[in-house]
């Protein structure tokens, strides 16, 4: 009966074993896969800015006053490289509410070649709106940036980081990551546990097994016989 059993026991053992190693391969190809689309150019975009005429609680205006565009470290001015029509005035490329341009817009619009980063230097007031940001791709490609702060120096800059990777694929691979490490952390207490229980059943045995030698040889030696061998 002791041979099946230990068979059984081999065999889910050997299950366990390709189940870890099946976890360990999807977990490095999970993070080959994160390594290469976080890294890698995924082609050409086009960003959009886009006025809200929308103010944060706090807030005393909805302007938006784009300072600059960093190409890659490079400043540049927002008119040379952005479609669309604001207000230049005073360094500023400013979407208003009132006194606008003639054909001005509430959106502006880039192409960034692959690979490009791309910051947006907005001027942080009191008096600043919400401004939109779609990076150009298709999956939770949106971000409002509130420009509104409390100060009212009118110096104060944010910046918006644009990605070279689509938040929606980075975010499932990070998921599905998450969830092969938690499943390794499952087999491995899980096989902990039970090589402890195993162990345990093992020590009792043993001690049984002592303790029925120890009774036998008593009860011999009452019966004035000799120990079996």
């Amino acid at each position: 009966m002791e041979r099946p059993k230990q068979n059984a026991l081999s065999s889910q053992e050997n299950r366990g074993r390709w189940k870890k190693l099946l976890l360990i391969i999807l977990l490095a190809a999970a993070a080959l896969t994160f390594l290469v689309l976080r890294l890698a150019p995924i082609g050409d975009r086009t960003i959009t800015l886009t006025a809200l005429n929308k103010k944060s609680d706090l807030g005393e205006g909805t302007e938006i006053w784009l300072k600059s565009v960093l190409i890659d470290g490079v400043e540049t001015a927002p008119e040379d490289v952005l479609e669309g029509t604001w207000v230049s005035e005073n360094g500023y490329y400013k979407w208003r509410d009132f006194d606008q341009a003639d054909g001005m817009t509430d959106s502006l619009t880039m192409t960034v070649p692959a690979g490009t980063d791309v910051d947006f230097l907005f001027e942080s007031n009191r008096w600043r709106g919400v401004v939109r940001v779609h990076d150009g791709y298709i999956i939770q490609g949106l971000y409002d940036v509130n420009c509104w702060s409390s100060s009212d120096e009118g110096d104060h800059l944010i910046s918006y980081r644009e990605v070279r990777m689509a938040p929606g694929p980075i975010r499932v691979i990070r998921l599905l990551m998450i969830y092969l490490v938690c499943g390794l952390a499952f087999m491995w207490i899980r096989d902990a546990k039970r090589a402890s229980r195993l162990k345990r059943v093992a020590e009792r045995k043993a001690l049984e097994n002592r303790s029925y030698d120890t009774t036998k040889e008593m009860r011999e030696k009452d019966e004035g016989r000799a120990p079996d061998e």
